[in-house]
């Protein structure tokens, strides 16, 4: 496994080629290649301006969404997962690409006056590759998802959205089953709509997010990381069931006339199942952590400066000293109940940040789902905590709230959310780079 690794705290505003530029060298093939990126949020300053972010390795797209903001100022945190099979020996470069509509895209927006700059730490974002051998993985699908219609579903109880409908075999008993499903983004044709996705395994939820726009229209991306240990061998079906209170879910919405058509490449989503291979006590991946967490109340939060949110806080344990910690944990949603209210999360592994977001929603009870996807190197042998931390600078943030009556609590599966702690035990060629605010 090789890991390119750094994070970063700095100001992109500028439409085209942003400066997330990287350039990492393979010494040897990789028959399977994941990138993760996590930046703290995307904003645009203008009202109904619709963006549209692409990463690219070398020339090839790998990643796809579009946000649509129709307020201006809503902050949406971004986790990319991006992967690449058969990446040859030599240098590559990992580019990402941006175009707006209308206004400029901040990605992210560093304001002085606000928590991600007067809290600490500074505001950052995070960025690791990794390559896999063929003898530690086994990919089951990396298929790029094309569109050429917008896919749709009215349903007011949960029910297939068969596009997404995928079966794979796998050749035996697999301890652990990464997939990943990013879709360029969801919306609603409705205004004070609400919309639940859950992702099942067969018929086992893995992943559970719910997205409330006050006005139509608010496009947010989707992207789903999702584990399964303990895969039997055999035959196994994957599907995206969804249900609305009201309107039409686009997932995407797919207009000919707009920067998801118009522009090359045309809109795409990503749909990549890999199982690990050989693990256990020695082997080079261990799973110390994997949960379903339950909820039966609402998650609140209402500090204006850093304090854990004890529910999240758990201890596990390495075994030896790993190379690298792979940390996921998704949370359906968070909202704040006031309007024009910034929230502020950040993840931490003992004492080192290692993930951070601010969400911003200009009309009060904005729904957006946190998928949290980070690592950490060098962790050595012992016991570890696992901390989230928030900051409010008015409102209570509800990280999720618990609504009986909601469709996330009225339709089964109950609200969910999923940790996973994934160990990677021998790396070689990491490389970690850090840089702080740019002026």
């Amino acid at each position: 496994l090789f890991v390119f690794f750094f994070s970063s705290r700095r100001r992109h505003t500028r439409s085209s080629l942003v400066s997330w530029a990287r350039r990492c060298v393979q010494e040897t093939g990789y028959s399977y290649c994941r990138i993760l990126l996590s930046i703290p949020f995307t904003s645009n300053d203008t009202p109904c301006s619709r963006s549209r972010i692409v990463l690219y390795l070398d020339e090839e797209p790998i990643y796809d969404t579009t946000i649509h903001d129709t307020t201006g100022w809503t902050l949406i945190p971004i986790s990319i997962v991006a992967s690449k099979i058969n990446l040859t020996k030599g240098k590559h470069k990992i580019t990402l690409r941006a175009a707006v509509s209308g206004g400029t895209l901040n990605i992210p927006h560093f304001n002085g006056d606000c928590i991600e700059s007067s809290i600490n730490p500074k505001i950052f974002g995070r960025f690791t590759i990794m390559g896999y051998q063929a003898n530690r993985v086994t990919v089951n699908l990396d298929e790029k998802i094309s569109y050429s219609s917008s896919i749709t579903s009215s349903y007011k109880t949960l029910e297939t959205i068969p596009y997404y409908t995928r079966h794979f075999t796998a050749s035996t008993n697999y301890e652990l089953c990464q997939i990943t499903l990013s879709i360029p983004f969801s919306g609603n044709d409705a205004e004070k709509s609400r919309t639940r996705l859950v992702y099942f395994i067969d018929d086992e939820p893995l992943y559970d997010s719910t997205m409330h726009g006050q006005v139509q229209w608010s496009l947010i991306p989707i992207t789903i990381m999702a584990s399964k240990t303990n895969l039997t061998s055999g035959s196994h079906t994957l599907t995206l069931r969804a249900a609305v209170n009201a309107g039409t879910l686009n997932i995407p919405h797919y207009n000919t006339g707009l920067c998801e058509a118009t522009l090359s490449p045309a809109i795409f989503g990503k749909y990549s199942i890999v199982c690990f291979n050989n693990m256990g006590p020695k082997s080079p991946v261990i799973v110390p952590h994997d949960e379903k967490i339950s909820y039966t109340e609402s998650i609140l939060y209402k500090n204006t400066y850093l304090y854990d949110v004890s529910f999240y806080k758990r201890e596990f344990m390495c075994e030896l000293d790993s190379s690298i910690c792979e940390i996921t944990l998704s949370i359906p949603f968070t909202s704040n109940k006031v309007g024009l209210a910034r929230d502020r999360l950040i993840l931490y592994v003992d004492n080192d940040e290692i993930y951070d977001s601010s969400t911003h929603g200009t009309v009060e009870w904005t729904l957006v789902p946190i998928n949290i996807i980070t690592t950490i190197r060098d962790l050595k042998k012992g016991k570890h905590t696992l901390s989230l931390k928030a900051a409010v600078d008015k409102g209570d943030l509800a990280i999720p709230w618990y609504d009986p009556n909601s469709s996330e609590v009225s339709i089964y599966p109950s609200i969910f959310g999923r940790l996973t702690i994934i160990l990677h035990q021998s790396l070689t060629n990491v490389h970690y780079v850090s840089y702080t605010h740019l002026t």
